[in-house]
């Protein structure tokens, strides 16, 4: 019984290298949604224009760690390892955006994410509107 104990080191070592991967995009869209809403907040003076704009981005944020959760659950991670996942980012995200470590994405990286879930922009109507009909000759 006990000659499989000099074993049980190796196969210790040997299940961490079974660990799960993340889908890929995943790690990215977790740790933008956690940037998000870690760095976003609404001043006390904001307007509500600036209200509105930073709930859009909230909510992109929220729907970015939705689709990770997601994309983790159909890899077959379970909901426990995904919890896991996004407790041990807000540590290390909160360092980074805060500026005291280097960010492993850029703004511009993640608000590429978020403008994924954010509605269009409205068209600009000081424009002149463009014509379907056929010019006249």
């Amino acid at each position: 019984m006990y000659r499989f104990l000099p074993l049980l080191p190796a196969l210790v070592f040997a299940t961490s290298a079974f660990a799960q991967a993340m889908p890929e995009g995943t790690h990215q869209d977790l740790w933008c949604g956690t940037a998000f809403n870690i760095f976003l907040e609404v001043p006390s003076d904001a307007t509500e224009e600036q209200k509105s704009a930073i709930a859009l981005y909230l909510e992109g944020a929220d729907k970015l760690i939705a689709r990770a959760e997601a994309a983790m659950l159909a890899a077959g991670f379970a909901q426990d390892a995904v919890d896991k996942a996004k407790t041990d980012l807000l540590e290390p995200v909160g360092r980074q955006v805060s500026g005291a470590e280097e960010a492993e994405f850029t703004p511009d990286e993640c608000s590429l994410l978020i403008e994924e879930f954010l509605p269009p922009a409205p068209a600009d109507s000081s424009a002149p509107a463009e014509s379907s009909a056929p010019a006249a000759q």
